[in-house]
C-alpha cells in the first residue's frame, strides 16, 4: 500500500521500522537458543535449561529491550504526523487513487 505523505514522513516511517526489525532480528539471534530451551520447546535436558537460565546477561537483555522501545517511541512519535498529512482532502483523494491503482494491478 502506497503511503500519501511527504517524503520526509514517509523517510522517517520507513527508517523507524527498519530500526525495529533490525533489533527485531538481533534479539530473536542472540537470544533464540534461550527462547526454545526455557519457554518455546523446553529442553529435557533439565540441567541444561537451567545452566540457560542462570547464565542470563540480563543487563545484555534489558540493553535489547531498551533499544526496541526507544525505536518503537519514535515510531510511535510518527503516527500523528502521518495522520495529520493523510487526514486532507488531498490525502484521503492520495489513498483512494493507490487503492484504486492496486485493484486495478490484482485483476
Amino acid at each position: 500500500m502506497e503511503i500519501t505523505a511527504s517524503e520526509a514522513v514517509k523517510k522517517e516511517a520507513y527508517d523507524s521500522l527498519r530500526s525495529i526489525r533490525k533489533i527485531q532480528q538481533k534479539a530473536r539471534k542472540e537470544l533464540g537458543f534461550l527462547r526454545n530451551a526455557t519457554i518455546a520447546h523446553r529442553d529435557s535436558d533439565s540441567p541444561a535449561q537451567y545452566r540457560a537460565i542462570r547464565d542470563l546477561d540480563t543487563n545484555h537483555i534489558f540493553g535489547l529491550a531498551s533499544e526496541f522501545y526507544a525505536e518503537a517511541e519514535r515510531f510511535i512519535r510518527w503516527m500523528p504526523k502521518l495522520i495529520k498529512e493523510t487526514n486532507t482532502m488531498s490525502g484521503l483523494l492520495g489513498q483512494l487513487v493507490a487503492g484504486r491503482e492496486i485493484n486495478k494491478r490484482g485483476q
